[in-house]
């Protein structure tokens, strides 16, 4: 079974996997469920993609959907003969190959020559990109239409926003027309090669391998994986190019590799502990970090929104904003902790209080335990655009130790870690009962959509109340999950185990 018409350039160059493909293209419902974070990636293509039309505002949309490739293709020859200098989602095809075309910019009045420009939410060009448009112009040269240059209209990684949005200076052209031009010549012999995969009438035996995450990860994943063991090869920490090799030869599972490998002392400890099934402690490295902190004992940690379309003044795309803390603060050893927090209301840009605020909650002496260098990297950013926090944030970054380092160190290894060090790993082997998995927002990404939600006004208050409570909730177990495993390390030199 094939499809009438082969659609989406993706697939032509950047995908080495024939079984992908040919599931693709034959509409197989096997595909992994696009989760929220993914679909908010799309979502955000799509604003995107129409806040660019603005550009051109002369234009017209091409509203025929995917569903309805014949119409979308008369509807495009109608706005062509109709004289306009700018086409939405123009579609064209040649044969079985089908182009959607972001925008179609006729050069000038009466012309027909063309600009083919396709819209990214990057800030850069990338080469899938430039696939993207080598795609489009084949399909649209063969369809008649002169194309004179090929441009990547992406975010403007200089733009900073100051008042009303300025839609000119968001976005920049980059003119790919060169390397387009390079990447056509060997289009043909690629198209021949899809097609004969399209006609297959069986799926493609083809093993995973590196192709199965580029330049994305697969959405056939879950499929065509379903045969890799928990605990495998690809779970051992560190870098593991040599692990495909393992994979090929028989070698599946964490506990069976071998021992005459050349691995690193923290790989054998992880593969140790798989085996075994028992943690690993080197008690006097945990020590030593131990007797590096000062009390008061400070647990601090961050939640930040990075947006594609700067929502503040003295911000660009994808700029991190602090939005809120969490503080936990132990005076002393068998001292009980007490909780600061902040986060922002949504409708102001939160840096000013957030700063305000965190300054006031912060001990003026102590350590300060942050779980990586994300927290001293805001500071910084932070007081950059406000100059008079830069004092008292030097000196809170000076005052900060990475709770991460004694799991990236190996320190402790446990067969749970399955390589990782991250707190969502760390915690649930060392805490039983501690998790993120009940929690309404569980992760990074999930904290940021439900900020942005608080900015957004058409949604309720009643649904922004719970939405407050969630993101304190979360920001909250982080530092609360810093205690508890500073407690467990504790615990552990006190009994000596190593």
């Amino acid at each position: 079974m094939a499809l009438k018409n082969i659609s989406k350039s993706r697939y032509v160059a950047g995908l080495q996997c024939q079984k992908r493909l040919w599931l693709e293209l034959n509409r197989f419902e096997l595909k992994d469920e696009v989760d929220e974070a993914t679909q908010a990636i799309f979502d955000q293509g799509i604003e995107i993609g129409e806040l660019a039309r603005q550009l051109y505002p002369d234009g017209v949309l091409i509203t025929d959907d995917h569903f309805h490739i014949p119409q979308a293709i008369q509807s495009t020859e109608k706005a062509v003969n109709a004289g306009y200098l700018d086409i939405f989602e123009a579609t064209a095809n040649t044969g079985r190959f089908v182009a959607r075309a972001d925008i179609l910019h006729r050069v000038k009045k009466n012309s027909d020559e063309w600009d083919m420009i396709e819209v990214k939410s990057t800030l850069d060009a990338k080469s899938e990109h430039v696939t993207d448009l080598t795609f489009q112009k084949y399909v649209f040269e063969n369809a008649g239409y002169k194309i004179r240059k090929t441009f990547i209209c992406h975010l403007n990684r200089d733009y900073v926003r100051q008042g009303p949005l300025d839609i000119q200076a968001l976005f920049t052209l980059s003119d790919e027309t060169g390397a387009v031009s390079l990447l056509i010549k060997t289009l043909p012999s690629q198209l021949q090669w899809l097609e004969r995969i399209a006609n297959l009438e069986k799926e493609p035996q083809m093993d995973i391998g590196p192709h199965c995450d580029k330049p994305y990860e697969c959405p056939f994943k879950r499929l065509c994986w379903k045969d890799v063991p928990r605990r495998s090869v690809f779970d051992l920490g560190g870098r593991t190019p040599f692990v495909w090799d393992l994979y090929k030869n028989g070698i599946k599972r964490l506990a069976d590799i071998p021992d005459h490998l050349r691995l690193s002392v923290s790989q054998r400890k992880q593969i140790e502990a798989e085996r075994s099934g028992k943690t690993f402690w080197k008690v006097s490295a945990i020590k030593d970090f131990l007797n590096s902190l000062e009390y008061p004992l400070s647990f601090l940690d961050f939640e930040t929104v990075s947006m594609a379309i700067p929502a503040y003044d003295d911000t660009g795309s994808y700029q991190s904003i602090p939005t809120q803390f969490s503080l936990h603060v132990i005076k002393k050893s068998d001292g009980e902790p007490q909780h600061f927090e902040f986060l922002g209301d949504g409708l102001a840009d939160p840096r000013i209080p957030f700063s305000e605020a965190l300054v006031k909650a912060i001990p003026p002496k102590g350590t300060i335990l942050i779980y990586s260098s994300y927290e001293k990297t805001t500071l910084r950013k932070t007081s950059e655009f406000l100059p008079k926090f830069k004092v008292p944030f030097i000196e809170i970054i000076s005052r900060c130790k990475d709770l991460a380092a004694p799991f990236q160190r190996r320190d402790v290894v446990h067969p749970d870690f399955v390589g990782g060090y991250s707190i969502k790993v760390v915690l649930p082997a060392l805490v039983p009962g501690m998790n993120y998995d009940n929690l309404e927002i569980g992760d990074g990404n999930a904290a940021v959509r439900a900020y942005i939600q608080l900015m957004d006004p058409q949604v309720s208050e009643t649904v922004k109340k719970k939405i407050r409570r969630d993101l304190l909730t979360y920001c909250g177990q982080d530092t609360m999950a810093m205690l508890k495993l500073v407690a467990v390390l504790r615990e552990l030199v006190v009994i000596g185990i190593g």
